[in-house]
């Protein structure tokens, strides 16, 4: 995944919230432009992503944002710091032994995920669908309305690829896919110093390991897999 995938998707799904008349169409685009937006932004894989939850989301001083549930008064943050509840695939506890994660207002308004996050959760809250735990809910069933459930690893890999086939630029992607193109981007904006590259992937990625961060900085590991999906 690169960077210039993840605008043309975010551009593509504001396109299609606006033009949606049922508000459950329109929720269910402004969620995978989130989604996208956030597994960019934050390396986090596709499975960790899709349990984000309001007790997640504090200030940089780690108060929490909801202490007592969604409240449409509270501004947008310029810096919102991110501390999973539920654990991660490494860290398997919750949100003490979390590194922090944090979420910086965008300078491009279309592309931030902050903007994108607070307009989201109002169209909720406006709409009838107000967030009570997670944030991006699977729809039901029916289409009629959200699950208070997360969104899985497989649910966001085929709304990927859905959405990128929509605009002709599906190359066998994959919810792994934003992970490793968020480290790689780290690591090429760190310079040409290979080890201020592993450091920046490292970091992105919150990964200990120096094996695993080559693994994921590899130009050309992942193709083979990719071409068998």
């Amino acid at each position: 995944m690169v960077i210039s995938k993840v605008h043309a998707l975010v551009a593509y799904l504001d396109v299609e919230a606006r033009r949606a008349s049922d508000p459950v169409k329109r929720i269910s685009f402004l969620r995978d432009a989130v989604s996208i937006l956030h597994a960019w932004e934050t390396a986090y894989r596709g499975t960790e992503g899709g349990k984000l939850c309001l007790p997640d989301l504090h200030t940089p001083n780690r108060v929490q944002l909801y202490p007592n549930g969604y409240d449409p008064s509270v501004p947008m943050p310029e810096v919102l710091l991110s501390l999973p509840t539920h654990g991660t695939k490494t860290k398997k506890k919750g949100r003490v032994y979390q590194a922090p994660v944090y979420i910086k207002l965008h300078p491009q308004p279309a592309v931030c995920l902050l903007s994108h996050l607070w307009a989201f959760q109002q169209m909720c809250y406006l709409s009838g669908f107000p967030i009570r735990h997670y944030i991006l809910r699977p729809s039901t069933y029916t289409q009629k309305g959200f699950r208070e459930a997360p969104y899985s690893g497989c649910l966001f890999t085929k709304m990927v690829q859905k959405h990128l086939k929509a605009i002709q630029l599906f190359n066998h992607e994959t919810a792994h896919s934003f992970r490793r193109g968020a480290l790689q981007a780290a690591a090429q904006a760190a310079g040409p110093s290979q080890s201020a590259q592993l450091a920046a992937a490292a970091a992105a990625g919150r990964i200990q390991t120096p094996a695993v961060v080559q693994l994921y900085l590899h130009p050309e590991r992942h193709i083979a897999r990719l071409g068998r999906e």
